[in-house]
């Protein structure tokens, strides 16, 4: 990623919430504001109006609280906050925004939204209007819960899809904030540098002949290997909202602790990932998912639960899920990892 002084949505575009923020500023320039909407109007047809000449800047908004009135229990109901809102002569178009793989929809989306819709067609007197047609999810292409989002199948947007469109238009060549947008969001989240070994460094990192392993050493150039599976790690996205601070280093291993609600973590789990080199030698495992409690009755139920590995070496014991080391062979090994990390997050979430 780039450094501070080389983005200036640095450090600001970190989560969903300021994502929307700057989206939104974003639709002050009409030519991205065109653009967008033209992207909508193609990949899902679902948007009635022609004209976007009449659609200004003042027309988008934020966080909008959505509540109807309900009439068994004579107040406002309330049912969440919409991410960016389009209000088009009273008629809203609601578009949420999913910028995590792992994030959950809430208990609203998409049904508490799709009533929000429902009564305001009421309140207008819309008649043969397909309200459900005036939501949309823009999400990674790879995100997990797309089965939540049957009700609206139809209205389901990618920011990858999204992403090329821009660069296709040159917007990105001239307009420095649309340009850094669009490498904060490759940084980001969408991004994966290409990281291959080849096939001695593959026999020294997986084999376990270590005969073999030593003839190999005096061909090959550590730094070099050590150096590509550093960067695996640091490419996989599942991290502490990016947080530098979240990396340990040290002789022991290099990897990255998740504590974070988004991911539906225990409060008194240590989840972490990374380079574990005691592991590494001593169980084939380059790079492994890791995971510890202070309770050790809850934590063999949970070794059970999830189908851990378990590695003692004096006083300590390591709980581990270890990755298949086909992984290592695949095209975009951290994408690849990414996947079985949040695949292990989302068994969490279940078992707990």
């Amino acid at each position: 990623m780039r450094s501070r002084e080389e983005n200036i949505f640095y450090n600001i575009i970190r989560h969903e919430t300021s994502l929307t923020e700057v989206f939104c500023n974003l639709m002050q320039y009409k030519a991205f504001r065109d653009l967008f909407l033209n992207f909508v109007k193609e990949k899902t047809k679902n948007l009635s109006f022609e004209n976007f000449n009449n659609i200004k800047y003042n027309d988008f908004e934020t966080e909008k609280e959505f509540k109807f009135y309900e009439e068994e229990s004579k107040e406002d109901k309330k049912i969440g906050r919409g991410d960016l809102i389009l209000n088009i002569d009273g008629i809203e178009y609601i578009f949420e925004l999913k910028i995590e793989n792992y994030t959950r929809t809430t208990n609203n989306q998409p049904d508490g939204y799709l009533k929000y819709l429902e009564e305001q067609n009421i309140e207008n007197d819309i008649k043969d209007s397909d309200y459900s047609k005036r939501l949309f999810f823009i999400i990674p292409r790879e995100y997990m819960h797309k089965k939540d989002l049957n009700k609206v199948k139809e209205n389901i947007l990618y920011w990858e899809d999204f992403l090329d469109v821009l660069k296709e238009s040159e917007l990105d060549k001239i307009n420095l904030f649309i340009e850094d947008f669009c490498k904060i969001l490759n940084d980001n989240w969408f991004y994966y540098e290409d990281i291959k070994f080849i096939s001695q460094e593959l026999k020294l990192i997986l084999n376990q002949n270590k005969i073999e392993g030593i003839k190999l050493l005096e061909n090959m150039n550590i730094p070099n290997l050590m150096n590509k599976l550093f960067n695996i790690v640091d490419e996989v996205k599942v991290k502490n909202n990016k947080n530098p601070t979240a990396l340990k280093l040290n002789c022991d291993y290099y990897g990255y602790f998740l504590k974070n609600k988004s991911y539906n973590i225990p409060e008194k789990w240590t989840f972490w990932f990374g380079v574990d080199f005691k592991l590494w030698a001593e169980r084939n495992a380059p790079i492994t998912i890791q995971i510890s409690l202070d309770d050790q009755e809850e934590m063999i139920k949970v070794k059970k639960q999830l189908s851990l590995e378990e590695y003692k070496n004096k006083d300590i014991t390591i709980f581990y899920f270890p990755l298949n080391n086909k992984i290592f062979k695949s095209e975009n090994i951290a994408k690849e990892i990414e996947k079985e990390i949040e695949k292990l997050l989302e068994k969490i979430k279940q078992q707990t």
